[in-house]
C-alpha cells in the first residue's frame, strides 16, 4: 500500500512541520511515513540537523522525533497513545482469514489504535498464514 505525505506549515506552534498522510484516503498516524517524512525534512534542511528532537504535527496531534545525531542520522518516533478496543469472535476471524481455530494463539483478536484502527489476530506460527491463510 503506497502511502503520500504533504508537508504543510504547522498550524501547532511548537511544530517544526505538519504531515498530511494519505493512503487510500487520509490517515491520522503511520510511522513510517513520519519516520520518512522526518528524514526528507532534515536532508532537505527544511529543519536543521543537529536539532536533536522536533514534533511534527499530524492529524492525531503532535507527534515528537527524536534525532541520533551521525553520518546517517537515526531518527526515532513516539508513537501516539494505543487506544484498545472491542475483541472478536476467534471463530469468526479465523473463518474469515481461511484459517482453523488451531492456528491461532490464545488470545482473542482485537481491534487496536494508534491512529489507523486495524483488527490484530495473533497466529501460532508463520507457517499457518503461509500454508493456508494467504492462499
Amino acid at each position: 500500500m503506497a502511502e503520500t505525505t504533504f508537508i504543510l506549515r504547522p498550524r501547532a506552534r511548537l511544530c517544526g512541520a505538519r504531515a498530511d498522510l494519505y493512503s487510500d484516503e487520509g490517515m491520522r498516524f503511520a510511522g513510517h511515513p513520519t519516520i520518512g517524512t522526518s528524514f526528507v525534512l532534515l536532508d532537505e534542511g527544511i529543519l536543521p540537523r543537529n536539532t536533536g528532537a522536533f514534533l511534527l504535527e499530524e492529524n492525531i496531534g503532535p507527534v515528537p522525533v527524536r534525532v541520533e545525531a551521525g553520518a546517517r542520522p537515526m531518527l526515532w518516533l513516539t508513537t501516539p497513545p494505543i487506544e484498545t478496543g472491542r475483541c472478536y469472535d476467534p471463530v469468526l476471524c479465523a473463518n474469515v482469514l481461511g484459517l482453523s481455530t488451531d492456528d491461532l494463539l490464545d488470545a482473542a483478536p482485537q481491534r487496536l489504535s494508534a491512529g489507523n484502527p486495524t483488527i490484530y489476530v495473533a497466529l501460532r506460527d508463520k507457517l499457518a498464514w503461509t500454508v493456508r491463510g494467504s492462499t
